[in-house]
This record gives C-alpha cells, structure tokens and sequence, in this order.
C-alpha cells in the first residue's frame, strides 16, 4: 500500500483546490443571499449602487486570491505538501509505536 510521494502529493492538492473553490462557492451564495434579503430595506438608489459595487469588489477580490492560491500551489506543491506527508508519516508512526509499546509494557 506505499504510495508514492507524488501521487500523496497530488491527491492533497487536489482536496485542497476542491475544498478551497467549495469555499468560494459558499461565500458567493451567502454574499448573494444577503444582498437580495437586504435589498428591500435600502430604497436609496445611490446606497444600493454602493452595496453592489462592493458585493462585486469582494466577490471578485476573494475570486483572484483563491485562484492564485491555487496556481501557487500548483507551482510549489512538491514543496509545500511533502513537508506535511513526512510530518503525518513521522506523527502515525510514532502513535503506532506507542501503542505497540504500551500493551506490551
């Protein structure tokens, strides 16, 4: 069952694009649910302009950062998730060691 380092690599990256467009996903559907169940207290033109503009400023801010996070990882995955396997790797073996060596102690 030893998988490569690269295909631990490349199946973590994958979780975290998928849970970091998840997260996005929820954060355009609550930020467009709260915009249409707040619409009809403003009757101001010029201030519902403004909650627009900033629902789209937000929206497509956090859009780009999550879509560069994502392609700096993609350029640096090796670095940044072997780190973490090794460190996982070390922690269960050394969980699985005190196990062994605390029933038989």
């Amino acid at each position: 069952m030893a998988e490569s380092m690269q295909t631990r690599i490349d199946r973590m990256f994958k979780i975290d694009g998928f849970f970091a467009y998840l997260l996005l996903a929820c954060l355009w559907a609550s930020y467009i649910f709260v915009f249409f169940a707040i619409l009809h207290f403003v009757s101001d033109g010029g201030t519902r302009l403004a909650m627009i503009i900033g629902t789209v400023v937000v929206l497509i801010y956090n859009t780009a950062a999550v879509a560069a996070m994502i392609k700096h990882y993609a350029e640096d995955k090796r670095f940044i998730y072997e780190i973490d396997i090794r460190h996982l790797d070390e922690a269960r073996a050394l969980k699985a060691a005190q196990r062994g060596g605390g029933a038989g102690a």
